[in-house]
């Protein structure tokens, strides 16, 4: 039971601290502007081995840009450019080579692009469908909504800063078997999404573009934006949805303000239950602390599953403890469970602070 808790957490903490954060453009502006921001392969056999691109760029701004670096999310994306400084008015390139060897999938991958013009990197992404023989488009985009296909049922777009604008895309596919003219209403506040093109013929493949404003609403953690999805006038039974993850905006402070700030530790990050009857409550308890200088407040509390209950201290003084508390309802679960509890804090050194309760149910 611990050997298998042990292996489900680090899976789970290998994913976390893989996932590349990307900041948004239209929120970080700068002179250094390319001709496109992500590149489509399409479709590619693996057999013709690696791929490149280029993404071609001009310095519109007033003062000279170095890139001190560039990193990709994937070491089978390598990037090539120019190390002298660009003056403005001056145009260069960076030269991405996709080595196309990782197997037949689908591929999303995303350049950061580190310049003296901004402390946040710039967002470049290819993307394409490698694959050993020819796929038909269903088999591709496998999740439907009517006669549209999606390779993921909800779109992902990482973590947003509070007080961001981020935007992103993913490819759509029309299943059908006739023209459909794709359109978005009822959408949630903050959010903006659109087809291109709009209307695509049956087999083809278009693009979603979507863009996420968090100064609209404030919310904390895991958010869901949606928008009814409407093909030739008909609504269809699921929404378009993006899902977001919400965390204080940090940006603004120094060095020394972060380490001032507040800070959350706890005596321990895991529980086990064991094994644990049919009718018994399940409950356990997390000693939590602000070791910062700071007030410590919890935002949110989220968590891989809408059946269990979690209560904690809305806002926790410098030295002060706390308790995190979570309650399984027993009689809905069965087999082995691993529940993740995720705290929003605003702790400029660790806003997010992830505890794991498991248990065998019979």
């Amino acid at each position: 039971m611990k050997k298998s808790l042990l292996i489900i957490i680090l899976t789970f903490l290998t994913l976390l601290t893989g996932t590349t954060i990307s900041y948004s453009q239209a929120n970080n502006p700068s002179p250094l502007k390319f001709n496109e921001m992500i590149h489509n392969f399409g479709k590619i056999l693996i057999s013709e081995g690696p791929r490149s691109c280029v993404f071609k760029y001009e310095n519109t701004g007033d003062s000279t840009i170095v890139i001190y670096n560039i990193l990709t999310s994937c070491g089978c994306t390598t990037p090539q450019w120019d190390r002298a400084p660009v003056k403005p008015g001056q145009k260069g390139s960076i030269k991405i080579t996709f080595s196309n060897d990782q197997g037949p999938f689908p591929f999303d991958k995303i350049i950061s692009v580190y310049t003296s013009a901004s402390d946040r990197p710039i967002i470049l992404k290819i993307r394409g469908i490698a694959y050993e023989k020819e796929k038909s488009v269903k088999e591709m985009f496998p999740e439907h909504i009517g006669s549209v296909g999606f390779r993921n049922r909800i779109q992902g777009m990482g973590e947003i800063e509070q007080g961001e604008i981020k935007s992103s895309s993913v490819p759509f596919a029309n299943n059908g078997n006739k023209s459909i003219k794709l359109k978005f209403e009822q959408i949630t506040p903050g959010f903006t999404v659109q087809a291109r093109p709009s209307e695509i013929k049956a087999g083809d493949v278009g693009e979603i573009y979507f863009t996420a404003d968090t100064r609209v609403k404030k919310q904390w953690g895991k958010t869901q934006y949606a928008a009814k999805i409407f093909c030739n006038g008909i609504q269809q039974k699921k929404p378009f949805v993006a899902e977001a993850l919400i965390i204080d905006n940090f940006s603004g402070l120094s060095e020394i303000q972060k380490a001032g700030g507040s800070l959350l530790s706890a005596d321990k990050n895991v529980y086990d239950f064991g094994k644990i009857p049919y009718g018994k409550t399940a409950k356990a308890s997390f000693s939590i602390k602000n070791e910062g200088k700071n007030t410590l407040i919890i935002h949110k509390a989220d968590s891989n599953s809408d059946i269990i209950k979690v209560s904690y201290p809305a806002a926790l003084e410098p030295g002060r403890k706390g308790t995190l508390s979570v309650t399984l309802p027993v009689n809905k679960l069965k087999g082995e469970q691993v529940f993740t509890i995720t705290l929003i804090t605003n702790s400029p050194i660790r806003p997010l602070v992830n505890f794991f309760v498991s248990g065998k149910f019979d």
